[in-house]
Parts: structure tokens; sequence; C-alpha cells
């Protein structure tokens, strides 16, 4: 969980799948979250588009993204996906969306 790189982190359903996390388990938990992967594996298209500009190939970063591989564009994909919740949730401040 505590894994900085994204491609490499637990998802919600292994940690919730984990002994650890079952152990005493309320009932009210218990209860299967709605499916994030299927979320998980929807891609941006804008983001998608400003990787693609950075020259990489649209293709091959759409089939890395599926796959959970990570490479140069993969781990720009999600720095991207990364700044973009920080700024929308207001976590990086007034100054930095000022700044864009």
């Amino acid at each position: 969980m505590l894994v900085v790189d994204p491609m490499k982190r637990m998802t919600i359903p292994e940690i919730r799948q984990h002994p650890w996390f079952q152990l005493g388990l309320p009932r009210y938990l218990a209860v299967p979250p709605p499916d994030t992967m299927q979320q998980a594996k929807k891609i941006d298209e804008d983001i998608l588009l400003e990787v693609i500009k950075m020259g990489f190939d649209r293709d091959q970063l759409i089939e890395s993204l599926r796959h959970r591989i990570q490479n140069e564009g993969t781990v720009a994909y999600y720095l991207i996906l990364d700044n973009r919740f920080r700024v929308s949730s207001g976590y990086l401040g007034a100054e930095y969306q000022e700044s864009m």
C-alpha cells in the first residue's frame, strides 16, 4: 500500500481480500464495493492525447495502460492524471492554480 509507484500498488479489491483486512471485519464492510477495476480501466482521452503529443505511440500506450505495464508512456499518463486530480481537488492550493 505504501508503494510510490501506482503501477505496483495494491488495488482496493486486493486490500479488501487480504487476510489482515478481513480479520474482525464488521459485517457492513463485507459487502463488495462497486467494480473499481472497470473504472480504473477507463482511459482518459484528454490525458491520452497529452501523452501522445509527447511522442508516444497511441496503440502501444493504450495496450500498456490496459495491461498495467510500466514504461515511460504509462508513467507520464499517471503523473498527468495524478496532477489533474490534485489540482481539481484543491490539494495543491490556489498559488499553484494561479501559476498555470
